[in-house]
């Protein structure tokens, strides 16, 4: 069994935490981060969130760096993403 069950509504999502038995709501560009690691985890993480970038139409060095680097740090602290 998967550690975490995922239930999305449209762009947003809450996620159980089997481990920690917490339950986190994620807002749109937060959800869409944490599949992309979940997706591709061994990549480098300017990688998955280039990647991920181009998928939305979002120019590198834009806002939307700084607001996905916010959010995969947000993944982290909560325990939801385990990243270099």
């Amino acid at each position: 069994m998967d550690r975490f069950q995922i239930k999305p509504f449209g762009a947003e999502a809450v996620v159980y935490d089997g481990a920690s038995g917490d339950t986190h709501y994620l807002k749109p560009l937060t959800f869409a981060v944490f599949k992309a690691f979940r997706e591709t985890p061994a990549r480098e993480r300017h990688l998955v969130i280039e990647s991920l970038g181009q998928r939305l139409g979002m120019p590198a060095g834009s806002t939307y760096t700084t607001l996905a680097e916010e959010a995969l740090l947000s993944l982290q602290r909560i325990g939801l993403l385990d990243t270099q």
